[in-house]
């Protein structure tokens, strides 16, 4: 591995709260920030690395997952697609005891436009249960705008 071709992402999107279980309040839209450290093979065409996102607060919750990720891009059109993994060590529920994070999935395409400037959108679902409630999610669709820091 070698960070000649790594690259670091940092990204801001507008989140469309999906679906949630359990009925713990309200989760609806909001903002997301999240950076990346990316690894490239075949020339460019698959990486591999990891980031974290912050969800800022949505109603009564927020969170901040940390996952591996891994992208497949096209060559020559600047489309992308990629699949998140991780966990949530950081979650926060207004109201609700005993909140512990859980596994974190998500999967975006996205298109590199101009000189490492790119748009992104993504499905996530969050998992985390809490005292006297079964497991729940939270899930989103979301449109971010972001930029590809390269090392050459």
């Amino acid at each position: 591995l070698s960070a000649a071709w790594a690259d670091i992402s940092v990204k801001a999107g507008i989140d469309i709260g999906g679906m949630k279980g359990d009925n713990l309040g309200n989760m609806g839209n909001g903002i997301s920030l999240a950076g990346e450290y990316l690894w490239s093979f075949a020339t460019g065409i698959i990486s591999i690395g990891a980031g974290a996102e912050y969800l800022e607060p949505r109603g009564n919750f927020s969170c901040l997952p940390i996952y591996a990720t891994g992208m497949l891009k096209i060559p020559i059109t600047g489309v992308y697609g990629k699949v998140n993994l991780g966990y949530i060590p950081v979650i926060d529920i207004k109201g609700v005891s005993g909140v512990k994070g859980g596994v974190y999935t998500a999967g975006a395409i996205g298109w590199d436009i101009l000189l490492g400037l790119f748009l992104e959108a993504s499905y996530g679902i969050y998992n985390f249960s809490a005292d006297n409630q079964a497991d729940s999610y939270y899930s989103k669709v979301s449109l971010s705008v972001g930029y590809r820091f390269a090392f050459i």
